[in-house]
């Protein structure tokens, strides 16, 4: 395939992956914002299953913790309602953790070279290529000989898959763990 071809496939084909990730983080980033949210000006979502405790706790932190990165919400999220913070060690922190660094690899965009000599230190395209290892999910299949990792090789379907399904587990994860129903339950597609 030339050149010219490949570009009109490629091009297209990472903006429906990169709109697949910010999204996808885009849902976990406002999952627990509402929870905060709904706390603080006492919306009815949630103040059917939090108790007037949880719900004074959660409302009392939001000006402390809306600037926070995601992860810190919602680990101050998990500790008020009586809930350890994720393992930073074990499922599902470790995908969410390596879709994030992905996530951030894309928005905080440097340009690298990639020249395979052994005093270059370790570019992020190799650095992400070790961390994802025996990939879960097919990678772009419109990649070619030689492509690096990240991005031509990672950003396909697969990952994009990936991705929505780490966050979704992530946000059910905790969801699962607090005992309250997410927004989100019976909204979201299986992507099956």
């Amino acid at each position: 395939m030339a050149s010219a071809q490949q570009s009109q496939l490629i091009r297209p084909h990472h903006a429906y992956v990169c709109g697949a990730v910010f999204f996808s983080f885009a849902a976990v980033d406002s999952a627990i914002n509402e929870l905060f949210v709904d706390a603080a000006h006492g919306y009815p979502h949630h103040q059917r299953t939090l108790t007037a405790e949880q719900a004074r706790l959660l409302a009392s932190m939001w000006k402390h913790v809306k600037r926070r990165r995601i992860d810190e919400r919602y680990d101050v999220a998990l500790s008020l309602l009586g809930q350890e913070e994720f393992n930073r060690r074990a499922e599902p922190w470790k995908s969410f953790d390596l879709a994030k660094q992905v996530r951030n690899a894309l928005v905080h965009w440097q340009p690298e070279s990639v020249s395979g000599a052994p005093e270059i230190p370790e570019t992020s395209s190799e650095e992400l290529e070790r961390k994802f290892g025996d990939c879960p999910f097919e990678l772009n299949p419109f990649h070619g000989e030689g492509d690096a990792f990240f991005p031509t090789k990672l950003l396909g379907a697969g990952f994009a898959t990936w991705a929505y399904r780490t966050c979704i587990n992530f946000m059910d994860e905790f969801f699962r763990r607090i005992g309250l129903e997410p927004v989100y339950q019976g909204r979201v597609p299986t992507l099956d």
